[in-house]
């Protein structure tokens, strides 16, 4: 009776339901009426519970708190510590707290992200594991029912898409077949613990999932879900024979040994898993390492990784892929943290990485027979999360389940404890109400703030799609400029809002152009410009205003400007030649086509150098 009454008591005043169903929520989350239909509606839930929890874990910290925990604690204490030092010295404050347009992966993320892991980990319970699974179960079949609809060609949404038809409902097919990876190493994991049709059912579940994951193109997936699947196997192994799990434990180092060589296009597996992407992803990470040396302390600014990326890129990468072409993430998380936030930063994720991977051996040692399958199926989830971040970029529908995977890891490692602790539910029924009142009470206190601010940005995306919508309609309807005095009126009423961001701000300002409201177009670029100095498309739209209006001086600065952190863009310099040439500068001109041919004389735009070079010379 005693045990019964502890566990009503515990599931009184812990948040499971939220904990566990959130990430559910979160992958399935996306609004179609907005700018960004898929990540400022996932960041909105996932920040609104968060705050929500937190409430929770305030109330109850002194109940629940362990020596495990505390050092989780600290850890997470540091890493928010160090988010928060390097957006003091980002230059863009509102994009290291908010994040990059269509990634939202800011402080708010990351803070959010935190409060799941330590809430996971102090929350946890026997029944803990058979919430994610039941999560995991229902997200499975939502997601292979909508994934099979978007393969065959009849999604009822229809998406500015230029992936894969197989996006989901996270934007594009490399977070949705990392995904479904997890979720299948789950699924497989459940099916192995359960008997009869369950077992089938989930089996199932795991094949339809790994075979959209092949639909898709994305082979990230595929990796993602070899290395969580291994740690299932393996522990199984080991928990029959010792000898076998360590000679299968050899086998997967190999394994993955040859498909980490195959990425690099070395070795056997090289046609199996190497893709072009994979060569891109090594410029995105050298160009990451070289920020990060240029300024080891704070980075470059959080989530600022694509307003410096020209100035570091490898002069290769315009050279293969286009002087134009850009990224705005470093493609691997450890990377991207460290290259935009610093050293202390990226080594306290990393620290937090190296707590949870620990406190998951523990949890295989300490399995028995009959869990190791949850246990295990939990973990290797977790690792799947890990690999593919590696490779990838963190979002909000995707990595809710990492770190909502890794606090899980945490808190069963070390569940004895945690029973223990667990005898101060054992409370009267006064005490138990009097603390879900206090824990609603200080719920709703930090809520409020947070609606407010939800709904200020909620109010940018859903009128920044209004207003792209009018601007579409008008311009199928007439030539440049437009004069429509209704898009004059939303345009104003637009750039009046809080939390516009540069690209916002930037869209306005074109549309000003476009309308023919040049007076407005210039007050809402120059202020941006300055308040963003490191927004690149910002100049170069100014830059080919001022040229198409004949204004070849300060179309010339604009170029001027953009060539100082875009060293290797020969289109900027040939732009730049052009117009000395308009203004009879024949000594620039030169000097200008000079650069272009030094590092490309092989590309169109070299050979365009070239042929003008002789031209002066030969006149």
């Amino acid at each position: 009776m005693v045990s019964k009454k502890r566990s009503t008591s515990s599931e009184k005043l812990t948040p499971t339901n939220l904990l566990y169903f959130t990430p559910l929520v979160l992958s399935l989350a996306f609004y179609t009426t907005l700018l960004d239909p898929f990540n400022s509606p996932k960041l909105w839930i996932l920040v609104l519970v968060s705050v929500w929890i937190l409430g929770q874990v305030i109330v109850q910290f002194r109940l629940l708190i362990t020596p495990v925990t505390t050092k989780l604690l600290i850890l997470i204490f540091f890493f928010l510590l160090s988010l928060t030092v390097a957006g003091f010295f980002s230059d863009n404050l509102q994009k290291a707290v908010i994040g990059e347009t269509q990634r939202r992966t800011g402080i708010l993320f990351y803070s959010a992200m935190c409060i799941f892991l330590f809430a996971s980990a102090i929350f946890i319970s026997k029944n803990s594991t058979k919430r994610i699974y039941l999560s995991s179960t229902i997200l499975s079949i939502f997601l292979i029912c909508y994934g099979f609809v978007q393969h065959s060609g009849n999604d009822p949404v229809s998406w500015d898409n230029p992936y894969n038809s197989i996006i989901l409902s996270l934007g594009n097919p490399n977070y949705a077949s990392a995904l479904m990876a997890i979720l299948a190493v789950l699924m497989f994991a459940f099916s192995m613990h359960l008997a009869g049709l369950k077992r089938i059912t989930l089996v199932a579940l795991g094949m339809f999932l790994l075979l959209l994951i092949i639909f898709s193109n994305s082979r990230q997936g595929l990796v993602a879900f070899g290395f969580g699947i291994s740690i299932v196997l393996g522990s199984y192994i080991f928990k029959q024979n010792l000898k076998l799990g360590y000679i299968f434990l050899q086998i997967s180092a190999l394994v993955s040994l040859m498909v980490i060589l195959g990425m690099l296009q070395i070795g056997p597996l090289e046609k199996y898993v190497y893709k072009t992407s994979v060569s891109i992803r090594g410029f995105y990470w050298r160009t990451g390492i070289d920020m990060f040396l240029s300024r080891p302390l704070t980075g470059v600014g959080l989530d600022s990784y694509g307003d410096y990326f020209r100035e570091f890129r490898n002069v290769q990468y315009p050279l293969r892929f286009g002087f134009q072409i850009t990224s705005d993430n470093a493609h691997n998380v450890p990377i991207q943290l460290l290259s935009t936030g610093g050293i202390f930063v990226g080594l306290s994720y990393i620290f937090l990485l190296l707590f949870i991977f620990w406190n998951g051996v523990i949890l295989l040692k300490k399995s028995q027979r009959n869990e190791i399958f949850l246990n295990s199926g939990i973990f290797g989830a977790w690792i799947s999360y890990t690999a593919q971040s590696i490779i990838s970029i963190d979002n909000v529908g995707l990595t809710i389940w990492g770190w909502l995977l890794g606090g899980t890891v945490i808190g069963l490692a070390n569940l004895t404890v945690k029973d223990v602790g667990n005898e101060k539910y054992n409370l009267s029924a006064q005490k138990i109400n009097t603390l879900i009142i206090k824990q609603n009470l200080y719920s709703l206190i930090l809520i409020l703030p947070v609606i407010f601010g939800v709904s200020a940005h909620y109010r940018v995306e859903s009128d920044m799609y209004k207003l792209a919508s009018l601007a579409n309609t008008v311009s199928t309807s007439a030539p440049v400029p437009f004069n429509n005095a209704i898009l004059r009126n939303s345009l104003i009423s637009t750039n009046k809002l809080k939390l516009l961001d540069s690209n916002h701000k930037l869209t306005i300002a074109i549309f000003f152009r476009d309308n023919g409201d040049f007076n407005d177009y210039d007050k809402v670029i120059s202020n941006l410009v300055i308040n963003d100095p490191n927004c690149l498309v910002c100049l170069r739209v100014r830059a080919e205003t001022y040229e198409s209006n004949s204004k070849w001086n300060e179309a010339l600065n604009q170029y001027i400007r953009i060539s100082k952190s875009d060293p290797w863009n020969a289109e900027n310099y040939l732009r730049i030649a052009n117009l000395y040439q308009l203004l009879g500068n024949t000594e620039g001109t030169i000097q200008y086509l000079d650069k272009i041919l030094a590092f490309a004389p092989n590309t169109d735009v070299g050979k365009q150098a070239f042929e003008g070079k002789m031209k002066i010379l030969n006149s």
